[in-house]
């Protein structure tokens, strides 16, 4: 009888120490989980900023060629904001396909 209550004090004990560390696993996998969706969307954010700012100095250069200036400015402009573009939605898939798992 007196060995059995030790056997159950001990199998409590065990119990409650496996129950945190199946906490602690399931916290560390949450947390590496939100870490990686997190570093996903800064890296889309900082790609979608270089996009835009690209395309803001393309804009900048075409109204500064509308109103006297060398057209071949803005032009060039205009097109690295586009090839800026496809370069950012290439990198947003390949971020998006990371994320998925």
């Amino acid at each position: 009888m007196v060995i059995k209550k030790i056997m159950n004090k001990l199998n409590k004990k065990d119990w409650k120490y496996h129950r945190r560390t199946i906490e602690l696993q399931n916290h560390a996998t949450q947390f590496r989980k939100e870490f990686k969706k997190n570093v996903a969307n800064l890296l889309v954010t900082a790609l979608g900023l270089v996009g835009a700012l690209s395309w803001q100095k393309a804009i900048d250069a075409w109204f500064s060629a509308e109103f006297p200036g060398d057209p071949t400015n803005w032009i060039y402009r205009v097109y690295a904001a586009v090839i800026m573009t496809i370069i950012a939605v290439i990198g947003i898939i390949i971020i998006a396909k990371f994320n998925k798992d």
